[in-house]
């Protein structure tokens, strides 16, 4: 299963259904890249969810709607 977005409400769900929120660890299914889901802003102050890379670098989460993503954790719990 895709990862599904449902803009109304600016919520992402990963391969299993399961709803991405903030200080989710994910990685793309396709590539194993891995990064954490922060809350962002941009220029214009629109606030949503992205993702910083491991790598470096970031992302609007809603980027990924063709994607695959998957939650193997949560920041919380890897303290």
């Amino acid at each position: 299963m895709k990862a599904s977005v449902n803009y109304n409400s600016y919520e992402v769900k990963d391969d299993l259904g399961k709803l991405i929120r903030e200080g989710d660890l994910v990685a793309m299914v396709s590539d194993g890249t891995k990064g954490l889901v922060v809350r962002g802003v941009n220029g214009q102050k629109t606030t949503g969810l992205g993702i910083e890379y491991e790598e470096g670098g970031h992302d609007w989460l809603d980027v990924f709607p063709n994607g695959t993503l998957h939650v193997y954790g949560h920041e919380e719990s890897d303290k």
